[in-house]
């Protein structure tokens, strides 16, 4: 259950016009994006609503506190970000070429808008994560999802060994996350390029790459 389908379950007033109750929504959700790039996550409910265009009351019509909405919008960043990966990689035909798209890309460098959303997801991660835990377990399903097809490829094709491909795609996921949190507010030293390529390398160890040579070559 995503942040909109909760919209229609939580409010029982607007299930009538499901259509422009998750419309009105999404628009909330789309001004606390801009928002938060803008200013961070110290913005009042009052301020989250008239960046959203409705009245507070509206506001909180949708979302029963500004947990609920930054809730959302880490939903909504992490979902729109797996499909702007997931169309860019189109074009690549082999799937070993779009896994390491998929396990690079999330670390590639930012603009300034971008980093503020990095930061955005960054910090507010591990708190949103005590507050609605099964809730943040689903959030991160796009990245699983774009890692899953492509390890069933790569093991059909011999490129790989995975085990439990499900249960990889997953700790692959906390990985490139974890990789990800740390560049938020990490100082950038210059290694960056070599960071992403030396992760690639490593889940192509983990994830049973055959031989050394495609962990080698990806080190260079």
């Amino acid at each position: 259950m995503n942040w909109s389908t909760r919209v229609l379950e939580n409010s029982p007033p607007v299930r009538r016009t499901r259509e422009g109750a998750v419309e009105q929504a999404r628009q909330i959700v789309t001004g606390a994006q801009q928002l938060v790039a803008e200013r961070g996550t110290a913005v009042s409910a009052q301020e989250l609503a008239r960046a959203g265009n409705v009245a507070l009351q509206t506001f909180y019509r949708y979302f029963a506190s500004k947990d609920e909405l930054f809730l959302a919008v880490f939903e909504e960043t992490i979902e729109a970000g797996c499909l702007a990966m997931r169309e860019a990689a189109d074009t690549l035909d082999d799937p070993m070429d779009r896994l390491q798209f998929y396990i690079t890309e999330a670390l590639r460098p930012v603009d300034a808008d971008g980093l503020a959303i990095q930061q955005f997801v960054t910090s507010e991660h591990y708190r949103l994560q005590q507050l609605f835990p099964a809730e943040m377990s689903m959030a991160l399903r796009p990245f699983v999802d774009l890692i899953v097809p492509e390890l069933h490829a790569a093991a059909a094709a011999g490129a790989l060994a995975p085990g439990d491909i499900e249960r990889e795609a997953l700790f692959v996921t906390r990985l490139v996350l974890g990789a990800f949190h740390h560049q938020a507010f990490a100082p950038d030293d210059g290694h960056r390029e070599q960071d992403r390529q030396a992760l690639w390398a490593f889940c192509l160890r983990g994830l049973g790459a055959g031989g050394t040579g495609q962990a080698s070559d990806a080190d260079h």
